[in-house]
């Protein structure tokens, strides 16, 4: 062998670090559990095996894209590229090109072979491979509760940094997986750490920890020791002390944070290990002898780590407002009640309530969480946490999202419940980018509900929500509602955002007919866009522009809302749920929230609908609401309801210049007995008819029998404001 053939490419003096993606997963069937202790009520329990093994796949680099299926939802890359003659690996974001192969490599040796011949071509072969280890020791395995990804990389490192103390020193011989195992029987998912001493066979370190027993001779106390110990070094390490100013970094490298786990430092909480901590030691005081851990039966709280991640945050900030939070039973299933505001409110959260005829919905469902005050002017609100790739399903041509919105009009409308979405990102942490969320247009927010609501509800004393975070994401106008959950505030605030700006257009004198506004609703309802109003004039308004989305559209008669009344204000949310637009991830993820978010805030309008575009095309979206009898009295109502949809704008502008009531559909003897006319109006001085469509056919037999005839052609041609001054007024 040549000497240059002994040399190895690593020249470095020391070691650099590199991130990988690695899969770890342990088989313990290979011997029988040496003893296990545990709490079913949490769970939580401890075990001990005298023999495990852990096999680990190294699939990649960290920044390497993902594209190989590899069991259940987890994906990982193709695996390292490598020269088939002398093993030099492709570096992230480098080309085969790049790569410096080895003055052995026999395809280096074909390849300048071939350049000096002055041929194309290369010698070298490629190959993709997955690195493989096996190790076989002793191992202890932790069985958790209900817990996020955040949270095992937080125990992770919250168990190292107990070892350290008990040990003294770095146990850099010891392991700390996690492993998440599905139970098809029970339909839910176990979650464990496992702690494996990295000497093949083990050195007895693990042995020795659970067999440590407490006063009451129960094992596992070795383990009870490492978390309490962790859980004494976060609470009173010298980073917490600074936790009421903006460096806090929820940890330091004295107490939770490591070097070798820098990698997952987002999800490592000092905060969050403490809590954790907390729950797990009070379950192992509790603890008794078991068989093996598979006897501790998971009975999962929650649907999904959504729902748990909401109550998480839920209790968090009832806690940090100094209220009462605790577990209680509720309809005969667990849940939690809690006491927060000023005037005090008591409130409880039921899980998984069922909802259906008996409670006056017509659509059965079953919300994640109920929410019920002991203030019975509040009503009970259904909420819904929602994961998008669940919901939204973009990669499939039918998804949930009109059946979403189905049931929860169906809540909305039995009128007993109010409604609340919150989807993952709203719970992210406040100052994460993906948390925040806007859905209305900055003049919207800024001068008409921060001014013009706000200073309509202090005019009539009634309580302010937060502005802000009522126009911000689900979560944060979930606790602006606990904060103010007054119904006629955020009705004032949801119908100020649709209706003062159609106000000020109603004041311009702009407005379109009847049927310009159909035409317009009809549009917008189907997904497209309408042409706004210019010019037009007539006794309608619409705008489209109040959210950023565009998905919600409101209208109303000009002359109500120039006088600044919305009762009959309608406001109409959709969402376009159609595959071309879901396949759109990126902007389709942020419209959906909009639209959730928006749901939430328009429901406490007095006149609301909402629907998807799926819905308006199969027919089963509600129908448009034109309210004709909108600011007329009943006798001009009958008049709208009798006569032909297209006089609508000819009998507003009659009973606003109070003419008399007409008769409709009147018949005279002095006309053949097939005649009639749409309206007329009869006395002693003077005879008048309105004829339209065929009736017109007939307006000389009426003109010779003394009436004064207008056609529906008089009221184009003259206009209606001039016929109308020709007809008797009150």
């Amino acid at each position: 062998m040549e000497y240059y053939e002994s040399l190895s490419g690593d020249k470095g003096e020391e070691r650099e670090n590199e991130f990988y993606r690695l899969v770890t997963s342990f088989d313990h069937s290979i011997t029988q559990s040496s003893g296990a202790v545990g709490n079913d009520s949490l769970p939580f329990g401890i075990e001990y095996r005298s023999a495990s093994i852990m096999r680990e796949l190294n699939t990649g680099y960290a920044d390497q894209s993902v594209e190989v299926a590899f069991g259940g939802d987890t994906k990982v890359p193709e695996g390292f590229e490598l020269c088939n003659g002398c093993g030099v690996a492709v570096l992230p974001g480098k080309s085969r090109s790049d790569i410096k192969h080895r003055r052995s490599c026999p395809g280096r040796r074909l390849t300048e072979s071939l350049q000096r011949e002055g041929k194309s071509g290369t010698g070298y072969q490629w190959e993709r491979v997955w690195l493989y280890r096996e190790l076989r020791s002793e191992a202890i395995r932790l069985l958790l509760p209900d817990v996020e990804t955040a949270d095992l990389d937080t125990l992770e490192a919250s168990i190292y940094l107990g070892m350290r103390l008990r040990f003294q020193g770095d146990p850099a011989h010891l392991l700390v997986k996690p492993q998440i195992i599905p139970d098809h029987n029970d339909g839910v998912t176990r979650n464990y750490l496992v702690l494996m001493d990295a000497v093949p066979g083990g050195t007895g370190f693990l042995k020795a920890l659970y067999q440590q027993t407490d006063n009451q001779n129960r094992m596992g106390e070795g383990i009870v020791e490492i978390l309490t110990l962790a859980k004494n070094a976060l609470e009173t390490c010298d980073c917490r002390r600074l936790q009421q100013t903006d460096d806090d970094t929820d940890g330091c490298y004295r107490c939770i944070r490591t070097y070798h786990m820098q990698h997952r430092a987002k999800n490592i909480s000092r905060e969050r290990g403490i809590l954790l901590l907390g729950d797990l030691i009070n379950a192992a005081d509790n603890r008794v002898v078991k068989d093996a851990l598979d006897e501790i039966k998971v009975d999962a709280l929650f649907g999904s780590v959504l729902e748990k991640r909401f109550v998480d945050r839920l209790r968090q900030w009832i806690e940090d407002q100094k209220g009462q939070w605790h577990e209680s039973l509720i309809n005969g299933k667990r849940g939690f009640r809690f006491v927060i505001g000023k005037p005090e409110r008591s409130w409880e959260l039921e899980l998984q309530p069922q909802l259906g005829s008996a409670q006056g919905v017509s659509i059965a469902c079953q919300p994640d969480f109920m929410l019920r005050s002991d203030d019975s002017n509040i009503k009970p609100i259904a909420i819904f946490t929602d994961g998008f790739e669940f919901h939204v399903e973009p990669e499939k041509s039918e998804c949930r999202l009109t059946d979403d919105v189905q049931k929860r009009r169906s809540i909305l409308e039995s009128g007993r419940y109010l409604v609340w979405s919150i989807t993952w990102n709203d719970l992210a942490d406040a100052d994460a980018e993906d948390a925040k969320l806007s859905f209305l247009h900055k003049p919207v927010v800024d001068n008409v509900l921060k001014i013009h609501a706000v200073n309509t509800l202090k005019a009539a004393s009634k309580p302010v929500p937060d502005v802000s975070t009522v126009t911000s994401n689900a979560w944060e106008q979930f606790i602006s509602y606990l904060n103010c959950p007054v119904e006629d505030s955020w009705r004032v605030l949801a119908e100020s955002a649709a209706g003062v700006f159609l106000g000020s257009f109603a004041l311009q004198g702009k407005g379109v007919e009847l049927d310009k506004l159909l035409d317009s609703v009809g549009t917008w309802r189907s997904g497209d866009s309408p042409v706004p109003i210019n010019k037009e004039t007539g006794d309608w308004l619409w705008l489209s522009r109040i959210s950023l989305s565009e998905d919600v559209l409101a209208y109303a008669l000009a002359e109500e809302l120039s006088g600044g009344k919305y009762e009959r204000l309608r406001i109409d949310l959709r969402l376009d749920d159609s595959h071309a637009e879901r396949q759109k991830v990126k902007t389709y993820s942020l419209r959906w929230r909009q639209f959730l978010a928006m749901l939430n805030f328009f429901q406490f309008a007095n006149n609301y609908s909402v629907f998807t575009t799926t819905e308006v095309i199969d027919g089963t979206a509600p129908e448009i609401v034109i309210d004709l009898g909108a600011g007329l009295s009943a006798d001009w109502v009958e008049i709208l309801e009798e006569t032909a949809s297209s006089l609508e704008p000819l009998v507003r502008a009659m009973a606003s210049a109070k003419c008399t009531v007409p008769q409709v559909e009147y018949y005279s003897n002095d006309v053949p007995d097939d005649a009639f006319a749409e309206m007329a109006w009869v006395s002693d001085d003077k005879n008048i008819v309105l004829l339209i469509g065929d009736q017109t056919s007939f307006a000389n037999k009426w003109a010779e029998a003394g009436f004064k005839v207008f056609t529906d052609n008089d009221i184009h041609a003259l206009g209606i404001n001039a016929v109308v001054d020709q007809l008797p007024k009150v």
